[in-house]
């Protein structure tokens, strides 16, 4: 599956200069979408971003666990990491909703329902994804 490895940690603030152009004004910067961007893409982005915010939370829960632990903090660990992506979820489907051909929100909602087991919804998002690249 190579979705799994496309899927990549993002920064908000690496997509600051995509989301706004800072101005100078008298002695404070301030912030302001960018012309050509439209509501829906500034909103795609935003739901975007957030699900990845979670999805990576959820990421380093896992990564920073010892592989060497016990069965009740792995519950624990494995509790946190399927709540930061139930988190995600909502996020990932609205962007999804938004811009229903972005590969990325496809690869999103293929690595979050693939985390959380839900493996029919992981097949229709990874059918999808396939689509796209057979045209």
């Amino acid at each position: 599956m190579t979705y799994g490895k496309k899927l990549l940690v993002l920064s908000l603030v690496a997509l600051l200069p995509i989301l706004a152009v800072a101005q100078k004004k008298s002695n404070h910067f301030v912030y302001e979408p960018l012309p050509y961007l439209k509501d829906k893409d500034i909103k795609f982005l935003e739901n975007y971003n957030k699900g990845v915010e979670h999805y990576n939370k959820a990421v380093a829960i896992i990564r920073t666990s010892d592989s060497y632990i016990e069965l009740k903090e792995l519950e624990t660990i494995q509790h946190s990491a399927t709540e930061e992506l139930k988190l995600a979820l909502p996020y990932m489907e609205n962007a999804y909703k938004l811009n229903p051909k972005d590969e990325n929100a496809l690869l999103g909602l293929c690595g979050i329902h693939f985390a959380l087991e839900n493996m029919d919804k992981e097949a229709r998002y990874r059918d999808e994804y396939d689509a796209l690249h057979k045209k």
